[in-house]
């Protein structure tokens, strides 16, 4: 989930493996409300590579499978691909997923040679509950599985990265123009490959120092956004016997304003964790009572308005302020 500033609400999107079904659906939370809001329903369910049992509201238009009320036909998960642009007031997301869109086409009577190129980069603006796909003009990184996606206001677009096989770079995407920029990470010290994270990270954006912090397992990681530079911050110790994990799928990542340092969930073990880069350490939180909800389809966010962490687990839902200072909450 990704917090929306202006709307004071959490927006939620994506697709699951295809069980039951793929759908385009976009939702947002009010917590002032206790309420879920569908701002997009969703097209016609998708299957897990193709475009499902009844395909009929599938169009290609500019080259794109889309639907016939502009929403993608291709759903993917979201990782850590997706963001809020907080200037354009819309969601983004890099909408990957295995979906061989040739085939798909020809499944539909469409010529696959219509089909445009360019990174499944969408975009979804909650106040007019419209999507866009977005183009990707001249030079422009791969649409890889488990990249990590954040927009940085201050460098006025959307930075995407990965580390590994798929691809190792750090890119830009400029909203405006609609061109990407590589930003050379590392380039100098030649050191991005054991510096940067690799893939399937949480990460959030410090917008006060400036800086992008990502865990990638028991790995943190910090993006100098000034110095197009990655560094390689902590490691678990060995004599450890807690230490916050990093994944996609089993935890989240958030900025805290109020104390100014960054927080991660870390569903497997159930603990909330707070990462101060001033120092840098990471902090365990609690005891918490009542304790975080228990589950396997939580979502969570923080919200900006009010400083709190929010969990949710079916309909429960769980709210917690962090006290400022290091060790206030024990």
């Amino acid at each position: 989930m990704v917090w929306s500033p202006e709307r004071r609400t959490a927006l939620y999107l994506g697709a699951n493996h295809g069980r039951p079904h793929r759908l385009n659906d976009v939702w947002e939370f009010d917590l002032c409300e206790m309420q879920w809001i569908l701002l997009y329903a969703p097209d016609n369910p998708r299957d897990y590579l193709g475009l499902g049992e009844d395909p009929s509201d599938v169009v290609l238009k500019d080259g794109v499978l889309q639907t016939r009320r502009g929403g993608p036909a291709v759903i993917g998960h979201t990782w850590s691909g997706v963001t809020y642009d907080s200037d354009g007031k819309r969601l983004l997301w890099m909408n990957t997923w295995v979906t061989n869109r040739r085939e798909a086409a020809i499944s539909i009577g469409l010529d696959p040679g219509d089909l445009a190129g360019g990174l499944p980069l969408w975009s979804f603006d909650p106040k007019a509950r419209r999507w866009s796909r977005l183009p990707s003009i001249g030079e422009a990184p791969r649409s890889i599985f488990g990249g990590l996606l954040q927009y940085v206001p201050a460098m006025k677009g959307a930075v995407w990265h990965g580390n590994n096989w798929q691809m190792r770079g750090t890119w830009l995407y400029d909203l405006h123009s609609g061109s990407w920029l590589n930003l050379e990470a590392n380039s100098r010290a030649g050191d991005f490959s054991e510096q940067a994270p690799t893939r399937e990270q949480v990460a959030y954006l410090d917008s006060e120092r400036q800086m992008i912090v990502a865990q990638q397992g028991t790995d943190t990681y910090e993006f100098n956004i000034e110095l197009r530079s990655w560094r390689h911050v902590l490691s678990k110790p060995a004599e450890a016997q807690l230490w916050p994990i990093g994944h996609d799928s089993s935890s989240a990542m958030f900025y805290d304003p109020g104390t100014r340092m960054g927080l991660l969930i870390d569903y497997q073990s159930n603990h909330l964790w707070r990462y101060d880069p001033a120092t840098p350490t990471w902090e365990i939180l609690g005891p918490i009572a009542p304790p975080m909800p228990d589950g396997a389809k939580r979502l969570a966010f923080i919200d900006e308005y009010f400083g709190v962490v929010v969990v949710i687990e079916d309909r429960e839902v769980w709210v917690y302020r962090p006290k400022r200072g290091r060790k206030a909450d024990r």
